[in-house]
């Protein structure tokens, strides 16, 4: 069997988006890392467009296959380079000649296009931020990485929770999230928890005083009630950890 067999059979999202990485000809990674809108801007072999309408696709860009084009919405820079990335990545998945067909040959679609995409982001997030960047010491505790990776690299927040997501032991259990300083939720994720994150623009009063106090010095602390879900079900005795990011605007 080939490398590319082994992975079709695993279904190893981090590892195919790593494989891709180590194959990537048509770029350069180091290019791409440093400056991911440009370097595709430049790049003959796909058209960067910038859109003013959103279309159905992925957050603020989408990729169509004919002829190879990423359309970019206006955003943040971060945003932006996180999506033309995770947009290069249907690209390069489409395009390989023997993961493209394997990746056709998932006959479940819902299926299918959840692997792409995990594979996207996961694509995304490794070329911004190499794997070593991320120490053993800071997975201990979560939001510090997660601020960390915002101040030294150009993920956004979004990117910032797939690295850690992604690096984080099988056994770790985290539900991930960042909100801004009225406790309002940006984006979240779960690890291993089981327990759904909070939505996406869901407000939580237990959120906005850890957010709060976060701005004064970082949080360890149980929290008897942590949020509340729109159902009125209740997350409970949980233990949290949080800091603001460099900008002093995110938890």
């Amino acid at each position: 069997m080939s490398t590319w067999d082994d992975l079709a059979a695993s279904r190893d999202t981090t590892a195919i988006a790593h494989q891709l990485i180590e194959e990537c000809t048509q770029l350069d990674i180091a290019a791409l890392r440093n400056d991911p809108i440009g370097t595709i801007d430049r790049y003959p072999g796909i058209k960067l467009v910038y859109a003013p309408h959103a279309d159905a696709g992925c957050g603020s860009g989408y990729y169509r296959p004919d002829p190879p084009t990423i359309y970019l919405h206006s955003s943040s820079y971060r945003r932006n380079a996180f999506t033309v990335l995770h947009e290069l990545a249907h690209h390069l998945q489409r395009h390989h000649n023997e993961w493209g067909f394997h990746l056709m040959d998932i006959r479940d679609t819902n299926h299918r296009l959840r692997i792409e995409e995990i594979v996207c982001d996961r694509f995304a997030a490794k070329v911004l931020l190499p794997a070593e960047r991320i120490s053993d010491d800071a997975l201990c505790h979560p939001a510090d990485a997660m601020a960390g990776l915002y101040i030294n690299s150009n993920l956004s927040h979004s990117a910032a929770i797939q690295s850690v997501a992604a690096s984080l032991p099988p056994h770790a259990r985290w539900i991930l999230c960042v909100v801004d300083q009225y406790g309002v939720v940006t984006t979240s994720k779960d690890v291993n928890s089981g327990q759904y994150p909070p939505a996406k623009g869901s407000y939580h009063p237990e959120l906005a005083i850890i957010a709060e106090e976060a701005a004064e010095h970082p949080v360890r602390k149980t929290l008897a009630k942590a949020f509340e879900y729109s159902n009125r079900a209740t997350l409970t005795d949980m233990w949290a950890e949080a800091c603001r990011d460099h900008e002093n605007r995110y938890t």
